[in-house]
């Protein structure tokens, strides 16, 4: 193999490694249950109250602004920035109750969120 395509096949697998880096997507098994949560222009999520049963994969998707993806009330700790673009996910393997915010788009306020607040709830 000449030296250029030895190179060139280097560089695309940096890019697609370098690509794969900068999502946090826990291994899960084939077929696992997905659904996304969207961060949007109108600064809300979409949904914002999600149930599903445990085990299943949420992805945060930030599809237009820059969002955060921010734990609060206790029973869990998240805390990812989102791009604008960008996805992040999470396994909810175990029952409860899961709040979450943007820090940028909401607050927490005397222990209530207000703004770009979001719940999922794991059965």
């Amino acid at each position: 193999m000449s030296g250029w395509r030895r190179w060139y096949g280097f560089a695309v697998g940096l890019i697609l490694v370098a690509s794969a880096a900068s999502v946090v997507v826990p291994a899960g098994s084939a077929g696992a249950v997905t659904k996304t949560i969207t961060g949007t222009s109108m600064r809300r999520w979409t949904p914002a109250t999600l149930k599903v049963a445990h085990g299943v994969t949420i992805h945060w998707h930030a599809a237009s602004l820059d969002h955060t993806v921010t734990a609060w009330g206790g029973n869990w700790t998240f805390n990812k920035t989102l791009n604008q673009g960008a996805t992040v996910s999470r396994v909810f393997g175990t029952k409860g109750v899961f709040h979450f915010y943007c820090r940028i788009h909401g607050a927490i306020v005397n222990g209530k969120c207000v703004g770009m607040c979001g719940t999922i709830t794991v059965t």
